[in-house]
Order: structure tokens, then sequence, then C-alpha cells
């Protein structure tokens, strides 16, 4: 990583095909292409593991996938494998981070309906340790579902909410003992 680097966090999203990536991903990935070209960032960390069992690939994987295939050199491409949600986007993406050197800004790039949520999880998170900048995102919009994703997003919001109860933004060892001991995807 250069001096004082800018890195974008894509979140990722259940894909239904190894080979074909979803419209509503797509249009992530079409945010944070946009943020590199202009000069904004100088790479990009993809987040998701493998969210559906019924495909080989991760999230993160088919994410790096199709930024190669429209030119983005491959070095400037960070894989988080782990997050099987929004608060495992965040956890295990500062951990990447925390591994690479320069890195002064984040950019959190997910959909608009999601980046409440996501705004509150990558907050409490990382704390104060980057400057964060959460005003970039895909305006997904397929009409009906709509009105459920952000019924779904309320509900969510709660859970995340009571997820991070108590804990001091940035705690990452309180957040890693709460992950592995009671959230249900991660829990051993």
């Amino acid at each position: 990583m250069e001096a004082e680097s800018k890195i974008a966090i894509i979140l990722g999203l259940k894909q239904y095909s190894d080979t074909e990536i979803d419209d509503e991903l797509k249009g992530r990935l079409s945010i944070a292409i946009d943020l590199f070209n202009k000069g904004s960032i100088s790479h990009f960390l993809v987040s998701g593991g493998n969210t559906n069992p019924s495909i080989n690939s991760s999230e993160a994987k088919i994410m790096e996938n199709y930024l190669v295939s429209v030119g983005i050199p491959k070095d400037r491409i960070i894989k988080e494998e782990s997050a099987l949600d929004t608060i495992g986007n965040a956890y295990f993406s500062i951990i990447k981070l925390k591994s690479l050197r320069g890195i002064s800004t984040v950019y959190v790039v997910t959909s608009c309906w999601h980046m409440k949520r996501a705004k509150y999880i990558f907050e409490m998170t990382f704390g104060d340790q980057y400057k964060m900048n959460f005003d970039h995102c895909f305006d997904y919009d397929d009409g009906d579902s709509n009105n459920k994703l952000l019924e779904h997003e309320k509900k969510s919001m709660v859970l995340g909410q009571r997820f991070f109860e108590g804990i001091t933004p940035g705690d990452l060892e309180e957040i890693k003992y709460r992950l592995y001991a009671f959230h249900n995807y991660y829990k051993k």
C-alpha cells in the first residue's frame, strides 16, 4: 500500500451463480469502480464468504472475478472471505486492514437500502481507527421487494444494536468474543 492509501470495502450479497454476478452486487461494484477511476481510492477490499451452499464461490471471489474482468488489476483487490453477514463484513474487514500499512480512509460501499445499518455496524466495529466514508451507495430498486428489504432492515438493525449493546466502539476483543460465542453464523 502507498502512504495514505484510501480503500473501498464493498459488501457482498448472496449470489446464486458461480459465473454470473447479480445486478445489485454489480451495482455496488460499479460505485467502487467509479471511485477508483476518479482516483478517490487505490484499492478494493471485497468482503463476503460463501453464503450460498449451492454454489462453490465466495461472494468475495465472485466480486474479484468481476473486477478483474472489467480491467481492475488483481493486485489492487484484497479478498475477505469469512463474512457471512454485515457484522462479519465489518469485523473481518478491519482484521484484514490492520495487517496493511498506510490506510488513511475507508469507503464503505453497499446498497443504499442497507447503508444505515452498515454505517452503524462499521462505526461500532472500527471505532475511530480510520477516517470513514459512507457517502457512496448503489440505489437498487427492483420494485415490490424493496418494501420487504426495508422491513427486514428494521429488524436486522434491532439485532445489530443488541449485538453491540454495551460495547465500546472499536473493542475488537469483545466483538470477536460475542461473534464466536453468540452469533448464529459464527458461534462454535
